[in-house]
């Protein structure tokens, strides 16, 4: 559904000339009468505070709407969203890939650490189990990323449909 942003217009027949290009009188009375159909309160003297949004119908018979002159409060709300999801995701990338530096770091820190305790069969054990378990931090945090972004694209196709 398409709409207008009521400014100055007093009436159906103000709105469908201003909206709809070149009607004929015939296509100007069922343009009217499609504009109060889908806008009831056309009909009130209520229904026409400018920057109100008027249901534009399209159709045969009263002409086509003049596209720049109608606004689709929808497919903007959608851009935002698909924008922000688009940051989300340069956002997540760019945190999630200085953790993995900051994890790639640790096996070299824990090397030389073992280097130090080769005399002592504890802490070298442990020097062992906290090498395995970054490793697999590293790797489930690697896994959770693809997810994360492969969501957040999913996301924005989904977004990008409603246009």
């Amino acid at each position: 559904m398409k709409y207008f942003l009521l400014g100055e217009e007093q009436s159906a027949r103000e709105i469908a000339d201003r909206v709809y290009r070149n009607l004929t009188p015939t296509q100007r009375a069922r343009a009217e009468a499609a504009l109060i159909r889908e806008n009831p309160e056309l009909n009130t003297s209520d229904g026409l505070l400018p920057g109100a949004l008027i249901r534009i119908p399209t159709g045969s018979g009263h002409g086509q709407p003049d596209k720049g002159k109608l606004v689709d409060p929808v497919s903007g709300m959608v851009n935002s969203i698909v924008q922000q999801l688009k940051t989300l995701e340069s956002e997540v990338k760019a945190n999630i890939t200085r953790h993995e530096k900051q994890l790639d770091a640790y096996p070299a820190t824990l090397k030389e650490a073992r280097g130090d305790l080769k005399d002592d069969a504890e802490a070298e054990a442990l020097s062992e189990r906290l090498m395995s378990h970054v490793k697999g931090k590293s790797k489930a945090i690697k896994e959770k990323k693809e997810r994360g972004i492969k969501a957040i694209k999913t996301l924005r196709k989904s977004a990008g449909t409603i246009r």
